[in-house]
């Protein structure tokens, strides 16, 4: 059912068996936080999306938590319970609020930084996208960059640079790995006397890495 939801979104709302496709009722709840707070065509694609991603990157239950978080309530400074987040009464102040922004599920949060869910599903998508570097790295860049104000340019330049200098490091070892040569296997160690006279040519261009 998903890829046909991939290409058409906007059916879901529709969808004789919708209410199926919600592996969990926290998938259930945000659905209609979505409908509250977007429109109908916003609302589909955006649970599509979330319901492809728990498919996908097998995070069901994880994407869950993350949901659910998303629509914990928050209660008013003026009610009397608000201090006590587990009092019964204060959930059902009328002026308590739920944390939930339907923006939230695809932008960052007013005032800069990440929102829960993109926080969570960002990791997923480079591991997809298979940039192992990046997926350990980016956490500390962006802590620098926002400390130091870096441009978006140069902080993605320098993950991607991470990204290609480990690459090429794990393809050297790699293809060393399969040569099946002693660790300790140089250029410098090989004994070019032992070569024939008609294979001693190509040995220069070779010690330049031709």
């Amino acid at each position: 059912m998903l890829p046909a939801l991939r290409r058409k979104p906007g059916a879901f709302a529709r969808w004789v068996l919708r209410d199926e496709m919600f592996p969990r009722n926290e998938y259930r709840r945000i659905w209609e936080r979505l409908q509250e707070g977007l429109s109908e065509r916003q609302a589909c694609k955006t649970m599509v999306g979330l319901l492809d991603l728990a498919a996908r990157g097998a995070c069901e239950a994880d994407l869950a938590q993350v949901l659910a978080d998303c629509c914990k309530p928050v209660p008013c400074r003026t009610c009397p319970a608000w201090r006590n987040a587990s009092h019964p009464g204060w959930p059902n102040c009328p002026k308590s609020r739920s944390s939930f922004r339907p923006g939230g599920l695809r932008h960052a949060a007013a005032g800069g930084g990440m929102s829960a869910l993109e926080a969570a599903t960002l990791p997923m998508l480079l591991t997809e996208l298979r940039l192992p570097t990046i997926k350990r790295l980016w956490p500390a860049l962006a802590e620098q960059s926002n400390r130091e104000g870096w441009p978006a340019e140069r902080f993605l330049t320098a993950l991607l640079e991470h990204e290609m200098n480990e690459r090429e490091t794990r393809r050297i070892d790699r293809h060393r790995v399969e040569s099946l040569l002693p660790p300790d296997k140089r250029l410098s160690c090989f004994d070019f006397a032992a070569v024939p006279t008609g294979f001693q040519g190509p040995r220069d261009g070779v010690g330049r890495g031709r």
